[in-house]
């Protein structure tokens, strides 16, 4: 039997679980390197880019940040190189990730022992998420600038504006419900009469309906986000009426389809 001698130095049981655990980061990190190296040196030539309508959302994305919202002219095409450049390292990878998954006793990828996947912290015993304390009146302010219900006006013209689009919904285009037999050629004169009425309440009464709610609820309003009065082509732009009569718009075109 040895004795037992105290000592200040470090426990063994925990230097070694240490030593373990660094081995094993090393491992971790030089897999990384490869396996990042090899993504990177993949061809990206033969990978089709992001379309033109994508580009656009991403470049209408960037310049509508509240930063940089009154920049006139904002340059994308580095911004763009560099996004598609992300999405061809981001096929190629899933393309390599497949091919590791498929050939693991291949000697290129048996020395890659890459680290777990990170997973998802759990959701909370009893549902409440905390969050970050953030500037209210900050947020509320930015919030204003963005979204258009911060007027009454507002919500009444599009309640109204939706209740015009539901009465479109319920009209049919023929003439479905004849209250007597008749000939060919006088279904095919009332099925005429119809569309033509239809056509020409939707191209008249409808749209002008649309502009008496507008009107209405927006003439009284004044200078603002809100001035139908504009004629200053930026500030209208950078105004709330021109996305309100977008969205009246989009109203209308949902009730036609």
């Amino acid at each position: 039997m040895f004795p037992k001698i105290p000592s200040q130095v470090e426990d063994p049981v925990k230097f070694a679980d240490r030593l373990v655990a660094a081995h094993q980061s090393r491992r971790w990190a030089e897999s990384l390197i490869k396996y990042n190296y090899y993504i990177d040196n993949m061809p990206t030539d033969d990978i089709k880019a992001l379309g033109d309508p994508q580009e656009k959302r991403i470049a209408g994305a960037a310049r509508n940040m509240q930063k940089i919202r009154q920049a006139k002219k904002l340059p994308v095409k580095a911004l763009l190189q560099e996004i598609n450049l992300m999405f061809a390292r981001t096929m190629n990878k899933i393309a390599f990730d497949k091919h590791m998954n498929q050939n693991r006793e291949d000697r290129m990828y048996r020395d890659l022992e890459l680290p777990p996947k990170a997973l998802p912290p759990p959701p909370p015993e009893f549902g409440l998420v905390e969050t970050p304390p953030h500037d209210f009146t900050r947020v509320f302010a930015a919030f204003c600038v963005s979204s258009l219900y911060v007027r009454s006006e507002v919500i009444h013209a599009l309640r109204e504006i939706r209740a015009e689009c539901n009465a479109v919904l319920t009209r049919c285009i023929y003439n479905v419900k004849p209250t007597k037999a008749m000939k060919l050629e006088e279904f095919k004169q009332t099925q005429r009469a119809a569309i033509s009425q239809l056509a020409f309440d939707l191209q008249e009464t409808w749209a002008q309906n649309v502009q008496k709610i507008v009107v209405k609820y927006f003439a009284d309003v004044g200078k603002g986000w809100f001035d139908i009065s504009e004629t200053n082509k930026e500030s209208y732009n950078y105004g709330k009426i021109k996305k309100m009569l977008l969205v009246a718009s989009f109203l209308m075109q949902d009730s036609l389809r």
